[in-house]
C-alpha cells in the first residue's frame, strides 16, 4: 500500500527539493536522458517547483527557457485563479458565511510564497456545514453553477464542484472526505488563524490542521504522490519546529486514518523522526485502505467495503442522521432496484478480476 513507483517523478522530486547545487547536478543528468516534450502531464506539473529551486543559481541551467516559460504560465494562471478566489470569498463573507481556504491557494501563498511554483486546476473553500446551502445560493448569485446536487443535508459527500466559465472551485462543508461529521470539523474552525488572499482577509487552518489535511489528501491517490511529497517537504521546512505532532497523530487516530502514515517514505525525505511508531487498530487499517482511491483491481475490491464502513463510522446510531442503511445505499449509490444492484455487483466483480 506504499508509494507508486515512478522513477521519473522521483527524479523530478529530488530536483525540486534538494539543495540547489545538488539539484542542478541532478537536473543535468535528467535532461541528458529525457526530453521535456515527452513528459506526461503529471510529470510536467512538477517542473515549476524544479525551476523555483534552480532559477537563482548563477550558472547555465539546461532547458532553462522551457522551465521559465512553464513557471510563468503557472504564475499567470494561478494569479487569475486567486482573483476568482478573492471574489467568491468576499461574497460569502459579506453574506455572513465564514470561509477557510484550503490546499493549493494556502500552500502557494503561505508555504511556497510563490504563485508560480505549484500548478492547480481549481481552488478549495470550506464553509460551516450548517451554512452550506446558504453558501451555494451566494455562489449561484455570483454566477457559479453546481455540477451535481449532493444534498449537503444528507452529509453523503464532503463538498461539491462549482464552475464559472473556465474557472472551477470546490466548496466543502466538511474538511475531509474520510471524516464527514461536524464533530471532526469543530476543532478546525476553533483553531483557524487569519489569512490573507490578495486584499481579502479570511481564515486558514492552523499548522497542525494544515498538516492533517495535507497528509490525508496526499495519501488518498498515491499515483500523484511525488507532487504531494514536494508540498509536504516544503510545508515541514517552514513549520517543523512549530508543530505539535502529537496533536496531528491524535487527529489522525480520531478519524481512523493513522495507518495512512505508513504509506509515506518519511525516513527517505528526512522526516522519519517526527512521527511515533503508533500501531493502528484493525479498523484504522481497513478505513485507511478502503477510503483511498486506488485505480486497479485491488482498489475495486477495497472500495467495495467503503460504503459499509462509511455508514458504520458516520451514520449508524446517530439521532440527527436521517438515513438507515437501506436509504444510505439508495442515496449514495443511486440504486434503482434489485436488478440494478445485481448488475452493479456483477460489473464490480468483472472490474476486480480484470484489474
Amino acid at each position: 500500500m506504499g508509494l507508486i513507483l515512478d522513477t521519473v517523478a522521483e527524479k523530478l522530486f529530488h530536483c525540486a527539493v534538494s539543495e540547489p547545487p545538488r539539484a542542478a547536478l541532478l537536473w543535468r543528468d535528467f535532461v541528458k536522458t529525457r526530453s521535456l516534450a515527452d513528459l506526461t502531464f503529471d510529470h510536467q506539473r512538477l517542473l515549476p517547483a524544479v525551476w523555483k529551486n534552480l532559477r537563482h543559481l548563477n550558472e547555465d541551467i539546461p532547458a532553462s527557457d522551457k522551465l521559465s516559460n512553464i513557471y510563468r504560465h503557472t504564475r499567470l494562471t494561478n494569479l487569475g485563479r486567486q482573483k476568482s478566489c478573492e471574489q467568491i470569498i468576499s461574497a460569502l463573507q459579506n453574506s455572513g458565511v465564514p470561509v477557510i481556504v484550503l490546499k493549493g491557494v494556502t500552500l502557494n501563498i503561505d508555504v511556497y510564497q510563490d504563485l508560480g511554483a505549484r500548478p492547480a486546476h481549481d481552488f478549495d473553500l470550506l464553509v460551516p456545514f450548517h451554512q452550506a446551502d446558504e453558501a451555494f445560493e451566494v455562489a449561484r448569485r455570483e454566477g457559479w453553477s453546481r455540477v451535481e446536487n449532493y444534498q449537503p443535508s444528507l452529509k453523503l459527500e464532503h463538498g461539491e464542484t462549482l464552475t464559472k466559465g473556465q474557472s472551477e472551485f470546490d466548496l466543502h462543508w466538511f474538511a475531509l472526505r474520510e471524516a464527514r461529521d461536524v464533530v471532526f470539523d469543530h476543532p478546525l474552525w476553533e483553531a483557524a488563524v487569519p489569512f490573507k488572499v490578495g486584499d481579502v482577509e479570511t481564515l486558514m487552518l492552523c499548522p497542525e490542521h494544515q498538516l492533517l489535511h495535507l497528509l490525508v489528501n496526499g495519501t488518498r491517490e498515491l499515483e500523484h504522490c511525488y507532487r504531494f511529497l514536494i508540498d509536504l517537504t516544503m510545508f515541514l521546512r517552514k513549520y517543523e519546529h512549530r508543530l505539535d505532532i502529537s496533536l496531528v497523530e491524535e487527529q489522525l487516530r480520531n478519524r481512523r486514518l493513522l495507518h495512512r502514515l505508513s504509506y509515506l517514505p518519511l525516513e527517505e525525505i528526512g522526516y522519519g523522526h517526527l512521527f511515533s511508531k503508533s500501531r493502528p487498530t484493525l479498523l484504522d487499517r481497513c478505513w485507511s485502505w478502503c477510503s483511498r482511491c486506488i485505480h486497479d483491481g485491488s482498489g475495486e475490491l477495497l472500495f467495495g467495503v467503503f460504503p459499509f464502513l462509511d455508514y458504520a463510522l458516520h451514520y449508524a446510531g446517530r439521532r440527527e442522521n436521517p438515513l438507515n442503511l437501506l436509504s444510505y445505499f439508495q442515496h449514495r449509490l443511486k440504486i434503482t432496484g434489485p436488478v440494478d444492484f445485481a448488475t452493479r455487483c456483477w460489473k464490480k466483480m468483472v472490474r476486480t478480476a480484470s484489474g
